[in-house]
């Protein structure tokens, strides 16, 4: 697997042949939609009216964590995504 954080549009040529951009691009739509779910997943239980008296302190620290790295994850391959595209 290939991972490219480029912003250089000549390594266009370097690239094709190397990788399937418009694949790659997929994936990062297939990863984000899951990361998406499962993010919405955990907001729809914490949005549950006896979610603050039924879970303990430590799950939601680790609950809001999870979320801060689905938004991360979302972001990145948001990111990533668009760097694929610039290289068409």
């Amino acid at each position: 697997r290939i991972l490219l954080l480029l912003g250089d549009r000549n390594l266009n040529s370097f690239c094709q042949g190397l990788i399937d951009i418009d694949a790659e691009i997929e994936k990062c739509e297939k990863k984000k939609k899951v990361a998406q779910m499962g993010m919405e997943k955990l907001k729809k239980v914490q949005a549950h009216p006896s979610y603050a008296q039924t879970v303990d302190p430590e799950t939601h620290l680790v609950n809001e964590e999870k979320i801060r790295q689905f938004e991360a994850d979302i972001e990145n391959l948001e990111t990533l995504k668009e760097t694929f595209a610039k290289l068409r």
